[in-house]
């Protein structure tokens, strides 16, 4: 066996182990501890009844079909909902690791990214808690990194708006950026462009979100979570500057693209509508983020990831911000490990 063919057996094996050591850690905490974990119980156990409720084109498109009928049908199979959440955690956790180690440009720096991914909470609550939102994510994700056809993925975001529609809002996003924005314009004009569709979106937020269906960002985060500027605010802005000054000549990569179209997002919704909604859009842009950083592997990527872990450990990493991931008021490695 060749060095090469060596080093390729040995980082596999890395990734095997790590895929069953998360798999392992995603499953084994306590439904109890989890936030809105039986919540999802009643959605798979009642989508038989929501996809019966369903009438005409509008209720489909709005009312997240897929979601319901692959509730339906895994529950069919199983008679146990707890299978059912089996499935969307392991499905959520092989599709975060494989596209880490995918496009890592060493197993070094995806076992890092790894480890710096258990810190940052809001990554952690959409892998672990938004499971419909991370579902959706990551089967867009996979076509995203192997499909060069803008226009199937233009269709895969449409599909995945029928688990989550939320995903209506990164169809736009991403038809505006690969459609009719030329690819040759600036990037500083890119920015421009998207920072007004912002801006727009933003001030008629509560009409769009209601017209593309994402009922439940309208309906229930609008009614907590303050507008403003607050340490994550800053944090993100911080983080926008850093990524805009250290990898501006890579402002063709699609990662990139999308990671600073996220962050400039958050920054947008956070100030106009509300930080909880802008928090759930910052966690679809985040896995982007991470993605783009493991693909770079130099100094200037090491220290975002170091700025990363250092602001959500120091900051967040406390009782008062792991209860928006877990329903404890214990350190969460008291009932991990």
């Amino acid at each position: 066996m060749s060095i090469q063919s060596s080093k390729v057996l040995l980082n596999y094996t890395f990734y095997l182990l790590s895929l069953f050591l998360v798999v392992y850690l995603v499953n084994v905490i306590p439904d109890e501890f989890v936030w809105d974990r039986f919540n999802y119980y009643v959605f798979f156990e009642n989508s038989t009844n929501y996809l019966q409720k369903m009438e005409g084109v509008k209720d489909y498109l709005k009312g997240e079909y897929i979601f319901h009928y692959l509730n339906n049908f895994i529950y069919s199979l199983t008679g146990n909902p707890i299978y059912t959440k089996y499935f969307y955690l392991t499905f959520i956790t092989f599709g975060f690791t494989f596209l880490l180690f995918y496009h890592s440009r060493n197993i070094f720096i995806y076992l890092l990214s790894l480890l710096v991914s258990f810190f940052i909470l809001p990554l952690v609550h959409l892998n672990i808690v938004a499971l419909r939102q991370a579902f959706a994510l990551y089967v867009f994700l996979f076509f995203f990194s192997f499909c060069k056809n803008n226009k199937i993925n233009l269709f895969i975001l449409f599909v995945v708006s029928l688990i989550h529609n939320s995903f209506y809002y990164i169809f736009i996003i991403y038809f505006i950026n690969f459609f009719i924005i030329n690819e040759n314009i600036s990037f500083n004009f890119r920015l421009l462009i998207n920072g007004v569709f912002f801006f727009i979106t933003a001030l008629l937020f509560m009409v769009v979100g209601r017209l593309l269906g994402f009922s439940q960002i309208v309906d229930v985060y609008s009614l907590y979570g303050a507008r403003g500027i607050g340490a994550t605010f800053l944090f993100v802005l911080f983080i926008f500057i850093v990524l805009y000054l250290f990898f501006k000549d890579d402002s063709s990569n699609k990662f990139y693209i999308f990671s600073m179209l996220g962050l400039l997002n958050y920054l947008v919704f956070s100030i106009l509508v509300n930080a909880s909604i802008a928090a759930r859009y910052y966690e679809i842009y985040l896995p982007m983020i991470f993605i783009f950083l493991v693909s770079k592997f130099n100094r200037k990527s090491l220290i975002v990831f170091l700025i990363l872990f250092l602001f959500y450990f120091i900051f967040h990493f406390s009782v008062e911000n792991l209860r928006s991931v877990y329903n404890v008021e214990v350190n969460i490695f008291d009932y991990i490990f």
